[in-house]
């Protein structure tokens, strides 16, 4: 357990979360509540996908003003329309007009219009800030501050990255502590094409404090078939083995 808590907690957050590997696209608009993205086809392959509510990471890198190392914490929400989507549907209608082939292997689009055809607009909600105060990470709800939307670059969050955001606790408290449990691993959608190959995701474990659950309302909410059940079994035995530890026995 205390290998588990180490690695959570021994995490350079600003230079893990910035791996050039795992860029996404940058913010064309942003304000307290949402933020909209450029994303491409290629940037999306190559971070193995962007499903619906996964987290995003937008860091401000502005290099007049090296001392700040904020990132706002993103979810993604839907698609969002591009100033140019106009442009660009009305030339993808031409080309299926002419009966062009427009995908494949035997694509008749040239490099320039295959290059404009592949970006995309992604609208995320900014659910809050990671911050450095001394040498402490800390998170805000909520967005004190934002700046011109140039000045952040977008990341995919996987590994110890996703491991902290999913784990992220008020006050001192650490995740993986002897008094939580894991309830499963994190895992975005039914459809697994991505999902089955990338360990960056399906690896990362989430921890559950039951002290949490006990004596109030819960609600779990889900698909069918995607393990409500299972995850209330996990809960009642975390829950038993917290009594099993407790040093006030009835």
């Amino acid at each position: 357990m205390l290998d588990v808590i180490k690695k959570i907690t021994d995490i350079d957050f600003f230079k893990e979360g910035q791996n050039e590997d795992l860029f996404v696209g940058r913010p064309y608009s942003i304000n307290y509540n949402k933020a909209n993205l450029l994303i491409s086809d290629f940037w999306k392959h190559k971070v193995k996908g962007i499903p619906q509510g996964s987290f995003l990471l937008a860091f401000y890198d502005n290099p007049f003003e090296e001392n700040i190392q904020e990132a706002l914490l993103l979810r993604v929400l839907n698609p969002s329309a591009l100033p140019t989507d106009n442009n660009v549907i009305s030339s993808m209608i031409e080309y299926y007009k002419d009966d062009l082939n427009t995908s494949g292997k035997k694509s008749e689009l040239d490099d320039f219009t295959r290059y404009e055809f592949s970006f995309s607009g992604l609208e995320c909600r900014i659910l809050g800030a990671f911050y450095r105060v001394g040498n402490n990470l800390e998170f805000g709800a909520d967005v004190e501050n934002f700046y011109a939307a140039h000045n952040y670059k977008v990341y995919k969050a996987t590994s110890k990255i996703l491991e902290l955001i999913v784990n992220q606790r008020d006050k001192d408290l650490v995740a993986g502590g002897e008094n939580e449990f894991p309830i499963g691993t994190v895992r975005y959608s039914s459809t697994r094409r991505f999902y089955a190959t990338d360990d960056s995701v399906k690896n990362v474990k989430v921890f559950i404090n039951p002290g949490d659950m006990l004596g109030k309302r819960t609600a779990l909410f889900g698909m069918t078939r995607t393990g409500k059940s299972n995850s209330v079994k996990k809960i009642i035995e975390a829950s038993v083995e917290i009594s099993r530890k407790s040093k006030y026995k009835s």
